[in-house]
C-alpha cells in the first residue's frame, strides 16, 4: 500500500459536466484516488474534461480568471443554437454550464459546509457545484428580454460564475479543500509568458522570508538605478520635452509593486534561459514541481496532465512516468493517445470517454491483475488501438497483418480495412487473450485470426472464456490438412498453407517469382521469408482468393 492509499487526504472522486462545450447532456466521470487515464478519440472531449476540472477547482480558464474568460464558446453549441432559435418566445431559456465536484475521504466534521444533498444525485455527499449562469441580480430582466426579443448570440454580459456547496452555501475558490495544477506541454506553457510562469512555479516552493529578501534586493537595485548618474545624463540628453500640465518627460526606474520583482527573474538550465531549453525539458520541470511536496507551498492536490507524450522522446517519457509513479500524496488525471503512457500507469486506471455527448466513462478497473501487470512490464504493446477501435482484427504478426490487409482489399473494391473503420492489429500470439480482456471490457467487436496447428479443438479450449456475446469471434481453420512424411513442413494448418490451398500453389509461385517444384518447397520458402513474401503479395496487382476462416473474420467485423 502506498502512502497515498493509506492516507485520509481529500480527493476528487467524481465530476459531472453539463452544458460545457461538447457535453450537452451530463457526462459523469468517476476518478480513481491515485491515477486516472482518460482515453478516447480526438473529438471525444478528453481535454474538455481536464479543462472542466481545472475551471471548477481554480476559477481559471486557459490561464485567465473566469470572470474575464466567459464567452459563448464555453457553452454547448447546440444549447446556444437552441437559445437563438427560441429567443423571442415563451419557451426560451438561457443555457447554463454546470460542473459538479464530488469529494472523497471527507471528514464531515471538518467540511460541514460542503456536505449536503443539494446535488444532481439528491443524496448526502460532499462537494460543490460550479456554474456559469445569468446573474441573480439580472435574471428577471434577462428572462423578460429573451422571451420578447430575438437574439443572434448569447448575451454573456448577463452571466457570472458561482460556486455553491452541496449544503447550498455560497463559496469561492479560496475556500475549496482541493486545488488543481494543469500541465499542458502543447498549450499555454508554450506561450510568450512561459519564462514568467516557470519562475512563479519555483517561487511557490520558497520560504516567504526568502521571497521578501529577493524583493528587497530588487527594490534596492532599482533605487540605485533611479539615482544613477547615467540615468541623469540620459534625461539631460532628452532636452526637457514638455507634457500637458507643464511637466517635463524623463526616464525613471520602476518602483517595486508587491510582486513586480518576479518579472526581474528568469529560470535557467546550465545558463540557457527556460524559454529556450526545449518543450520536453519544460514539460519535465512542470511535472516535477507539480508533483513534489515543498514545505512552504500551497501546492495542488490534483495534477491534470494533457498528453504527456507531447515533445518527449521515449527515454524522457519513461523518466516522466517514473516521476509520476514514485510521487505520493498527489491525485493525477491524464489524457493520452500513447499506449506506453497508458500501460505504465496501469490499464486498470483507464477511463474510456464515450463518443456521445453524455453518459459515463467506461472503466477498466475489473481488468485482471495479471493482464494489467503484463502490459505494465511490457509497455511497448499498442494496447490503445484495440481500446479505441470500434472494430478490429487481431493477427499473429506483421506478415499476417499485410496478408489480411491484402485479402480485405481484394474482396472490398481495393479499400483498406481502416477506410471502413476496421483496425488490423498485429499482436504476439501469446498476447491474444490479454488484448481480448481489454476488448471485452470495452465492449468492442473483435475477430481473432489464428492458426489451428492441426488441433482445432485446442483453439476452442484456449478461448473458452470469450464468446460472440462479448463481441469476440475466434476465426481459425476448422479442418485439418496433412502433408506427407518427410516433406519438411511442421504444420499444414498455418496461414501460408491455407493461402496456398485457396489460391493454388503454382499461382503463388508465379506471383512471388520463385522456381519451386512442389507445394512443400513453396511453403518452406514462405515460412522462412515471411516478411518478404507478405510484402510482395501485398504489392501485387493480382487478386488473391481469401481462405474461408479469414472471410469469416471480415464478415464478423463488417
Amino acid at each position: 500500500m502506498s502512502a497515498f492509499e493509506g492516507s485520509r487526504e481529500i480527493y476528487l472522486k467524481k465530476i459531472r459536466i453539463k452544458g460545457f462545450k461538447r457535453f450537452r447532456d451530463a457526462l459523469t466521470v468517476e476518478l480513481n484516488e491515485r491515477n486516472s487515464v482518460l482515453v478516447g478519440d480526438n473529438s471525444s472531449g478528453k481535454s474538455t474534461i481536464l479543462e472542466a476540472i481545472h475551471l471548477a477547482l481554480s476559477g481559471r480558464f486557459r490561464n485567465e480568471p473566469i470572470g474575464r474568460a466567459i464567452s459563448p464558446y464555453l457553452f454547448n453549441a447546440e444549447d446556444v443554437a437552441e437559445f437563438v432559435k427560441t429567443s423571442g418566445s415563451a419557451e426560451c431559456a438561457p443555457p447554463v454550464i454546470s460542473i459538479e465536484i464530488f469529494l472523497g475521504n471527507v471528514d464531515e466534521g471538518e467540511l460541514v459546509d460542503f456536505v449536503g444533498a443539494v446535488c444532481s444525485e439528491h443524496n448526502r455527499q460532499a462537494g460543490f457545484v460550479f456554474r456559469i449562469e445569468p446573474s441573480r441580480d439580472y435574471s428577471d430582466e434577462l428572462i423578460k428580454r429573451v422571451r420578447s426579443e430575438s437574439f443572434d448570440s448569447l448575451p454573456i454580459e448577463y452571466y457570472t460564475a458561482t460556486w455553491t456547496t452541496f449544503s447550498n452555501a455560497p463559496t469561492s475558490t479560496m475556500r475549496l479543500p482541493i486545488k488543481s495544477a494543469f500541465i499542458n506541454p502543447g498549450g499555454e506553457w508554450g506561450s510568450v509568458a512561459v519564462d514568467e510562469k516557470a519562475v512563479k512555479s519555483l517561487i511557490e516552493c520558497l520560504d516567504p522570508e526568502v521571497c521578501r529578501g529577493i524583493a528587497g534586493d530588487v527594490r534596492a537595485s532599482r533605487d540605485k538605478l533611479a539615482s544613477a548618474g547615467s540615468l541623469a545624463s540620459a534625461n539631460g540628453g532628452i532636452g526637457g520635452i514638455e507634457i500637458l500640465g507643464g511637466g517635463r518627460a524623463k526616464l525613471s526606474a520602476k518602483r517595486c509593486s508587491k510582486e513586480s520583482w518576479i518579472k526581474d527573474l528568469t529560470v535557467q538550465a546550465d545558463d540557457v534561459p527556460f524559454a529556450h531549453i526545449g518543450s520536453g525539458s519544460q514539460s519535465l520541470l512542470q511535472t516535477r514541481v507539480a508533483l513534489e511536496r515543498h514545505p512552504f507551498s500551497k501546492k495542488a492536490t490534483v495534477v491534470l496532465y494533457e498528453e504527456p507524450e507531447n515533445h518527449l522522446s521515449h527515454a524522457h517519457l519513461r523518466e516522466l512516468m517514473e516521476a509520476v509513479l514514485q510521487a505520493t500524496g498527489k491525485q493525477t488525471v491524464f489524457s493520452t493517445h500513447s499506449s506506453f503512457v497508458a500501460n505504465k500507469l496501469d490499464l486498470g486506471n483507464l477511463l474510456l470517454v464515450p463518443d456521445a455527448s453524455g453518459g459515463s466513462c467506461k472503466r477498466f478497473s475489473n481488468l485482471s491483475a495479471s493482464t494489467r501487470g503484463y502490459f505494465e512490464k511490457l509497455a511497448g504493446f499498442d494496447t490503445l488501438r484495440v481500446v479505441l477501435a470500434n472494430r478490429s482484427i487481431l493477427v499473429e504478426g506483421p506478415s499476417d497483418e499485410l496478408i489480411v490487409q491484402k485479402l480485405y482489399m481484394d474482396s472490398h473494391s481495393d479499400r483498406l480495412p481502416i477506410e471502413d473503420g476496421i483496425d488490423v492489429i498485429s499482436v504476439s500470439g501469446l498476447s491474444f487473450k490479454r488484448f481480448l480482456d481489454l476488448a471485452k471490457l470495452g465492449g468492442k467487436r473483435v475477430a481473432v485470426v489464428t492458426d489451428n496447428d492441426g488441433h482445432p479443438e485446442r483453439v476452442v479450449k484456449k478461448y473458452e472464456g470469450y464468446s460472440e456475446t462479448d463481441g469476440i469471434r475466434i476465426c481459425s481453420p476448422r479442418t485439418i490438412r496433412e502433408g506427407c512424411d518427410g516433406d519438411g513442413i511442421e504444420s499444414w494448418n498455418t496461414l501460408e498453407p491455407e493461402l496456398s490451398d485457396a489460391n493454388g500453389w503454382k499461382h503463388l509461385v508465379e506471383l512471388l517469382g520463385l522456381a519451386c517444384s512442389s507445394e512443400a518447397e513453396l511453403i518452406k520458402y514462405m515460412e522462412s521469408n515471411k516478411t518478404d513474401c507478405a510484402l510482395k503479395l501485398f504489392r501485387s496487382s493480382a487478386q488473391l482468393a481469401c481462405p474461408s476462416y479469414i472471410s469469416e473474420a471480415f464478415t464478423w467485423v463488417a
